[in-house]
């Protein structure tokens, strides 16, 4: 067997659980694992407008969507639009309040793009669940959050305590 063919062989093997993915996905609109494996392959295929079409398409077939939602926010996010990051957050949120990572990020999003005395009040009911988490992150955004707002004691506390968990 010449070389290209073994690769082009290798190729169509790799090929095939997305094309079934997307003929999948198109015959069975709630099919959540096949909107993931193209995301996924648009992703690691540096494909971005592509997987945001078919993380909207996911948003808007799959009913629990929070896991697409959460993609596209984080999307967004990365762009810059922010805007639309925060509706997503929200959303997420709105669905379901125990979402940390959607809380975080609102909490941040407030504290760093949408930056006002409502926000960063908002911020910190949002990230106050974080005081005791071992999550440097969650730990980090609630410092942070407690810093822009002068509670300095608080924000040095929970600041250390994500160094030393990171």
């Amino acid at each position: 067997m010449r070389p290209w063919r073994f690769i082009t062989s290798g190729l169509k093997s790799l090929m095939r659980p997305l094309l079934y993915s997307t003929k999948k996905t198109s015959e069975i609109k709630d099919w959540a694992l096949g909107y993931s494996l193209l995301i996924d392959y648009y992703l690691n295929n540096d494909k971005l407008p592509e997987a945001k079409e078919v993380m909207k398409k996911a948003i808007a077939n799959v009913a629990d969507n929070i896991r697409f939602l959460l993609q596209l926010a984080s999307v967004e996010e990365t762009e810059g639009n922010y805007t639309e990051a925060k509706k997503l957050y929200e959303s997420i949120l709105n669905k379901n309040n125990a979402v940390d990572i959607a809380a975080n990020n609102l909490a941040s999003l407030l504290t760093d793009q949408f930056e006002s005395a409502d926000n960063l009040q908002q911020a910190l009911t949002l990230s106050q669940r974080f005081k005791t988490s071992t999550q440097p992150f969650f730990l980090d955004t609630y410092g942070w959050v407690n810093y822009k707002l002068g509670n300095l004691s608080e924000a040095k506390s929970a600041l250390e305590q994500a160094v030393a968990l990171d």
